[in-house]
């Protein structure tokens, strides 16, 4: 069928298709990979975001909660001490 086509040329003709059709096919690889690789990179981004809301939102309920703390450590110092005015003496017993 080829008897009269030398080698050399055949060799021409696979390089001539083969080399392009890998470095498509590489390329189109390549874009896929980027592309995934970028967008779990964007919902990564994205949970550092939403963990940092919650912390911001937990260390502002650890304030209020401290701060309710102090309150009621005071309204509770100032019941030991209207009860220890009322009995005249000093703080009561625990």
């Amino acid at each position: 069928m080829f008897a009269d086509v030398p080698g050399g040329f055949l060799l021409l003709q696979l390089l001539f298709w083969l080399v392009p059709l890998l470095l498509g096919g590489s390329a189109i690889y390549l874009g896929v990979r980027f592309v995934r690789a970028f967008e779990r990179r964007g919902t990564a981004q994205g949970e550092v975001q939403a963990l940092r809301d919650r912390v911001a939102a937990l260390e502002e309920e650890l304030t209020r909660t401290g701060e309710e703390m102090e309150r009621l450590a005071e309204a509770q110092r100032f019941t030991q001490r209207l009860l220890a005015d009322r009995t005249g003496g000093g703080p009561p017993p625990a």
